[in-house]
Order: C-alpha cells, then sequence, then structure tokens
C-alpha cells in the first residue's frame, strides 16, 4: 500500500474514533495503526524507546497550544512548543530549578487538561530558556486526549508533506 493511502485511511479511523463512531471491530486495527505511525515518526526523529515505553508515549511533534502554570511566584502564561502523551515544553522568561514540580493548564482542541508537571530539562538560549516538563498522575481519559491531540498534529504535519510531493 502507498503511503498515502495508508495515511488518508489512518485519518479516516483517526475522524471515526474521536467522533466516538468507531466500532468495536474496527478499534484494534485503530490501535496498531496509530502505534505503527507513532513508530515511523519516532524512527524519523531518531528518538530512543526507553523499556517499556511505547512509540506513541515517545513521540514528540510542534504544538503551538496555549499553557498556564501555577508557579510559586504566581501564574506564568505561555505557548508549549510541542508536546507528547507525557509531556511538554514551552519557551519561558523565568528560570525552573531541575525537578520543579507546578501545576498545569494545556488548552488542547478538547478542552483543557489539568495537571501536574516536574521540570525534566531546562536549556538556555539567549535571554529564553527552553524547559520541558514530564507529567504526572493524569487519568487515563486524559493520556488519551493527549494522544489524540498529538497524532492530530502528526497528521497535519504528513499532511503538508504528502500535499507538497
Amino acid at each position: 500500500m502507498r503511503l498515502r493511502a495508508w495515511i488518508a485511511g489512518f485519518r479516516w479511523l483517526h475522524e471515526k474514533a474521536r467522533g466516538g463512531a468507531l466500532p468495536p471491530e474496527e478499534a484494534q486495527a485503530y490501535q496498531e495503526a496509530r502505534e505503527d505511525l507513532a513508530a515511523m515518526l519516532v524512527a524519523a526523529q531518531r528518538l530512543t524507546l526507553n523499556p517499556g515505553q511505547t512509540a506513541r508515549e515517545a513521540l514528540r511533534v510542534v504544538r503551538i497550544l496555549p499553557l498556564e502554570l501555577h508557579h510559586a511566584t504566581g501564574p506564568v502564561r505561555a505557548e508549549t512548543l510541542d508536546i507528547s502523551t507525557g509531556g511538554f515544553s514551552a519557551v519561558l522568561s523565568r528560570a525552573m530549578q531541575p525537578d520543579e514540580a507546578v501545576e498545569f493548564s494545556l488548552r488542547i482542541g478538547t478542552g483543557p487538561v489539568r495537571g501536574r508537571a516536574k521540570v525534566a530539562n531546562i536549556q538556555q538560549q539567549g535571554a529564553a530558556i527552553r524547559v520541558s516538563f514530564r507529567i504526572e498522575g493524569l487519568s487515563p481519559a486524559d493520556v488519551e486526549r493527549m494522544g489524540s491531540e498529538v497524532m492530530d498534529a502528526a497528521l497535519e504535519q504528513l499532511a503538508i508533506l504528502v500535499e507538497a510531493t
């Protein structure tokens, strides 16, 4: 099967799943296709999976979303640079400490995801600071919503590439 046809078929399944119209007999095929797409993109990104981690869990996609962090010094508004099912990154103007915990609210297409995250990585970029956060303790429903948002972003980016060729 050609890649364009595969992506079109997956997009169709993904839209059905997002709309809650995926019959049980298609659910397994959808889950497998989602993992296959994530595995292809993780390989393209040259990411390494941690033991026990799925490609879907490792996949990061560029996605600019409104973000509010509830820091000890007050709320911080920012936008994400990228997201995954387990975290996000943003450019901040104030420094944070490694492993520092914050409450967050992230506005995705299906509504806000609220929770707790810890600083996973800090990179100075000129006057700005890129901070990566690892989300902790999300409900399975919110993890699924984050996974759908990641797939939405991946499909949007693939559509641009596929349409350009």
